[in-house]
């Protein structure tokens, strides 16, 4: 080894070998604890124990209306009964605030009474309907499982001084309709002072806590007391409160009460899929979901309840070091002292000439063009990998079976084009402009954060505190490579320890056509690093580059061969089958382009499907099929009349064939209808419903309109699981390598019916 270049090359390896070894830390370290095995102590949360519930009613789909559906109920309420509580239903009509859904929905409810009289209850809840296609052991049987687990080991414990509340809702995934319910209807709701939900969009990973009520100032310390293994983000919580997405807790935190939501969300690809099934859930997670709601109900059960809300707090984990909670209030000031900070190491920097003005105003500059540069690439290499491989397009995958190919190859592809440009960059720039250039972003999102988004800002804010001292050491210590590298690794790790695990919850989170929001997080955190790329340049200027490059290419080498789908892996697929009642025409109905199952129906025509979406102008693959024998809604006028103020209200029986799962209603008028209301409850769109699990006596509709606006037509579609049997037309079944696709559309019988009312 040449002596003149050992001192600066030893430092260089120690970076390059410090820095993926921190990254795998922090993205690979976090998991779910152990399960607990059936043999525990009576008191402790088992996910053996527990996993027998989630066998016991997550064997085949149970959506409101099907007889698992009814055996889960009923199981429920067994268990419930041998715990020794009083369980109860709740029976009623629920309309839904988001999607003009109705259902009857049946709501099982159990309390475990406390040491007080008064005050406030905590409600557990995890809801006990599936999705249609989906056997639910994670959405929701893991929740069922972890409420009855978790009472049967707090009525093995001390009594608590709260009342606690289980619920079971019904019909969440029809819209939430069974925790309207029980907070709209039912007289328990008013007690309620904590509500701790449980949910799933994956089969396996950590337990995230992805939400909590708003003003969560006062609660969110007595969490990390309480829990014994917390995931848990303020800037998780943030970016789903600003999602179109809802759970059961939706319904009581947009009424004001305090509570957390809980959900693990690796492995999306089982959501409402056949694969969601009991072989697929993973006991760590539910171990997991029971350590949150057994040590949080124990806590908040001998707490007050009954206390005024606080401002929201702003709250992370670091692996190892645990939580960290502080008030939202100081995200502006110590975002304002990181601005000070970097502003006061630039006054610093151009005094003792170690930067330039010039060169840190180009350094701004061009780092935007670094991030751009990581998106557009990102972009690209996606365009081209769904040209190779046109089935990552269809509509049915929730996400990819091979994703982790895909982040790791956008990960490094990020960072070859970040180190690339920075090599480039670092013949006409200095190390320390350049790393002023990124920071100055980084201060400004910090910034802009702690005002509007305060619960974002430490993912901004901390990581460029730390970032500042190494920069300051790193001039202290510039004649001494030892302390200088020691000093720019160890400030690295609280960014790797807040970003690393940040990445992977939002590559899990979302689908890989966003993937270009980690990839902009990524190659802001790079802006991060400059000085340590520059540290490692002495070994050569473009190995992090080109070792970026190959492994980015190695792991689109490695999606590309794991592109395919087998028996464990099934491609999602959906055929349904349409009958005009009107007409007698009956049409197969596909929803992406035919493949090697569904070609035997499909002669890859499209044309629009009105007779059953009346409000879509999409085309969809549509072909002529055999008329079957169906039935299909009826509809009898009750009552029309006219009133003085020139509305006309029509009182209508909507009837449906008794094997129908739902029957859909369309309003169509030259005028918007001017009120809708099912069996009394008034529906916030006026112009369709879908009313599930519809009884056999049927369901009135009163509907009102202006009279001027002249008929009106109802467009009524049956739909009913399976396709039907058609004399002389059979078809193949789904071979091992495909299922049915994670919808209410796949695989069903729709019969439509138009009622015109002169």
């Amino acid at each position: 080894m040449n002596k003149t270049t050992s001192p600066a090359r030893l430092p260089a390896l120690f970076l390059l070998v410090f820095l993926p070894i921190l990254t795998a830390l922090y993205v690979l370290l976090p998991t779910p604890p152990a399960p607990v095995p059936a043999s525990a102590p009576l008191d402790q949360f088992s996910a053996e124990r527990a996993f027998e519930h989630v066998k016991a009613i997550a064997q085949s789909p149970r959506p409101v209306g099907s007889a698992a559906h009814d055996a889960a109920r009923e199981y429920i309420l067994a268990q419930l009964t041998g715990l020794g509580l009083d369980p109860q239903v709740q029976d009623t009509l629920s309309v839904s605030t988001r999607g003009g859904r109705a259902a009857r929905v049946q709501n099982i409810f159990a309390r475990l009474e406390g040491q007080s009289e008064d005050g406030k209850a905590i409600l557990l809840m995890g809801h006990y309907d599936s999705a249609a296609s989906a056997p639910g052991a994670s959405d929701d049987g893991s929740a069922v499982a972890t409420l009855l687990e978790t009472a049967r080991a707090l009525k093995a414990s001390p009594q608590l001084q709260n009342d606690v509340i289980f619920l079971f809702p019904d019909g969440e995934e029809l819209g939430l309709l069974g925790a309207k319910a029980f907070w709209d209807q039912h007289p328990w709701a008013a007690e309620v002072g904590l509500v701790l939900n449980f949910e799933a969009r994956g089969h396996t990973g950590v337990v995230y806590t992805f939400e909590t009520g708003f003003n969560n100032g006062w609660v969110m310390p007595e969490f990390v007391k309480a829990v014994p293994y917390p995931v848990a983000s303020s800037l998780m919580g943030t970016v789903y409160h600003n999602m179109p997405n809802d759970t059961d807790f939706t319904i009581f935190r947009d009424a004001g009460l305090p509570g957390f939501n809980f959900g693990y969300i690796s492995g999306a690809y089982a959501y409402h899929s056949p694969l969601d099934n009991i072989e697929n859930l993973d006991l760590a997670s539910l171990q997991h979901d029971g350590s949150y709601a057994l040590s949080l109900t124990r806590h908040f059960g001998d707490l007050d309840l009954d206390r005024p809300s606080q401002p929201d707090a702003v709250y992370f984990g670091i692996l190892w070091l645990g939580m960290i909670v502080y008030p939202g209030a100081l995200a502006i000031p110590f975002a304002i002292l990181a601005v000070l900070a970097v502003i006061g190491l630039i006054v610093f920097g151009l005094r003792r000439k170690r930067f330039s003005l010039k060169g840190i105003g180009l350094s701004f500059l061009t780092f935007l063009g670094i991030v751009a540069a990581a998106a557009l690439a990102e972009w690209l290499v996606w365009q081209g990998v769904t040209l190779i491989h046109p089935q990552y397009k269809t509509m049915w995958l929730m996400a990819l079976y091979n994703a982790p190919w895909y982040w790791w190859a956008f990960t490094a592809l990020t960072i070859a084009i970040a180190a690339g440009l920075f090599a480039l960059l670092r013949k006409k720039l200095s190390a320390g402009d350049l790393s002023v250039g990124a920071m100055l972003w980084w201060a400004i999102l910090a910034a802009l954060t702690s005002f509007t988004l305060p619960g974002v800002s430490y993912i901004f804010t901390w990581p460029l505190v730390f970032t500042l001292i190494g920069m300051a050491a790193a001039f202290a210590f510039e004649n001494r490579p030892a302390l200088k590298t020691a000093a720019l690794g160890l400030t690295a790790i609280p960014a790797f320890a807040l970003v690393a695990p940040t990445l992977l919850g939002v590559y899990n989170g979302l689908s890989m056509e966003m993937a270009v929001v980690p990839v902009i997080l990524t190659a802001l955190l790079s802006g991060l690093l400059f000085l340590h790329l520059d540290v490692i340049a002495a070994l050569r200027h473009w190995l992090v580059p080109a070792l970026s490059g190959l492994a980015a290419l190695g792991c689109l080498i490695g999606g590309s061969l794991s592109a395919g789908f087998d028996a464990n892996h099934p491609y999602p697929n959906a055929i349904t089958y349409g009958l005009d009642a009107a007409s007698g025409r009956a049409y197969w109905i596909g929803y992406d382009d035919p493949d090697t199952w569904t070609a035997q129906f499909l002669d890859g025509t499209s044309d629009k499907i009105q007779e059953f979406f009346p409000y879509s102008d999409r085309s969809y693959p549509k072909t002529a099929a055999p008329a079957a024998t169906a039935e299909a809604a009826q509809i009898t006028v009750l009552d029309d009349t006219l009133s003085g103020g020139g509305q006309r209200r029509l009182r209508l029986l909507v009837t449906a064939p008794p094997s129908a799962a739902s029957v859909w209603v369309s309003i169509i008028s030259d005028a918007d209808p001017m009120g809708l209301w099912v069996s009394g409850e008034k529906m916030d769109d006026a112009r369709y419903v879908e009313y599930w699990a519809p009884p056999a006596e049927g369901f009135e509709i009163i509907l009102e309109l202006d009279a001027a606006a002249g008929p009106v037509e109802l467009v009524l579609v049956t739909s009913t699981p399976g396709l039907p049997e058609i004399p002389g037309f059979s078809f193949t079944p789904r071979p091992a390598e495909m299922m049915a696709a994670p919808s209410d559309l796949a695989d069903v019988t729709l019969v439509s019916q138009r009622v015109l009312l002169p």
